[in-house]
Order: C-alpha cells, then structure tokens, then sequence
C-alpha cells in the first residue's frame, strides 16, 4: 500500500511539474506579446508626433496668412515651381517667361502683368505685338487703365486697327471718361473715342 501510495505522490508531483514549466511558458509567452505591442505602440506613437511636428511647423508657417497658396506645377525645363504666399515662385534658374506664363495660367493677372512690363520694358526681344497684346489684356483685367494708357502710348504703332478697336472698346468698359485713353484712340486711330464706348465728360 505504501509502494502504490508514494506512487501516486510521484506522479502528482511530475504533473505538478509539468503544470509549472506550462506556466512560465505561457508568462513568457504572455510577456513577449506585451513587449511587442509595446514597441508597436512606441512605434506608432513616435511616427504620429513626428508628423505632428510637422504639420504644426506648417501651421506655425502659416499662421494668419489667409492668401498663402501653396500650388506645384512643372514648368518648360522640367523643374518644379512653388508657388507659395500671394504667387511669390520659388525656382532655381527659372526665366521670366515661364515665371509671367504661370502667372497668367493660375489667374494672377496683376504679378504676370508686372513681369511682362519688365521684360518688355527692359528687352528689345519682346517688344511684339503678341506680347503687347498680353500685356494691355492683363491691364484691362486688373483695371489698371493708367497703366494701359502708358503701354498704348509707347507702342500703340505696333499693333494694327482691329488690335487697337478692341483694346480700347474693352478699355472705355472699365473707364469710360479716361481722358488720356480718349486721347490715344484720337490720336492713334484717328476716331472719336465715343463711338468706341468713351463718354466725354462736360467741364
């Protein structure tokens, strides 16, 4: 009976053993998932507050500005342009005529207007009827008709009679009673501005 007896304790302590060794298994078990998911989280978190960084760089960046524009576009040469804060671009060895097209592409009339007087003002190359064209265009835009009658003084003999018609029947629209724009159209075609849309006004 003794023999059975201490039998059935050596037996209760090998399973008692094994119940052991199991469970530490399944700790360690339980403490590497713990630690992984841990790294995961650390992981995670870390890629969250690095882009939060970022995005709140941007937003310092651009902290009441509400023009700021932040636009890409490829220009003739293949390199990026930036447009950033009221249309300013940002671009290594980009000429002003790809600066002043991409202007007038986006709709910012009065920056490619700038651009397009300073290349026909400071080169022969672009003082064209194309050109000046555009430019009157862009001025009629803007509402810039001073600055049309400027343009128009300087080189009204470039462009032909139907040119001429239309630029200052678009140009009387905006302001009728220019009296320097009426001057011009006497002078360049020889016609009574009112019939082009003038009103003259009576001292």
């Amino acid at each position: 009976m003794s023999g059975s007896s201490g039998l059935i304790i050596l037996i209760l302590f090998v399973f008692l053993l094994v119940l052991i060794v199991l469970r530490r298994s399944d700790q360690k078990k339980i403490q590497k998932n713990n630690i992984f998911r841990q790294e995961s989280l650390f992981r995670g978190n870390k890629s969250t507050n690095h882009e939060l960084s970022q995005n709140t760089t941007q937003s310092e960046n651009f902290t009441g500005r509400d023009d700021v524009i932040d636009i890409q576009a490829q220009g003739e040469s293949g390199r990026v342009l930036t447009i950033k804060n009221k249309g300013v671009v940002s671009s290594e060895a980009i000429d002003k005529l790809q600066e002043y097209r991409l202007f007038k592409e986006l709709g910012y009339y009065r920056q490619a207007a700038e651009i397009l007087s300073e290349l026909i003002n400071s080169n022969k190359r672009y003082r064209e009827v194309e050109y000046i064209v555009d430019l009157a265009d862009l001025y009629i835009q803007t509402e810039e008709i001073n600055k049309l009658d400027e343009l128009l003084e300087d080189y009204a003999l470039l462009l032909d009679t139907d040119q001429l018609q239309g630029i200052f029947v678009r140009g009387f629209y905006v302001d009728p009673t220019n009296y320097r724009l009426q001057l011009i159209c006497s002078k360049a075609l020889k016609q009574d501005p009112t019939q082009l849309g003038a009103v003259i006004e009576k001292k």
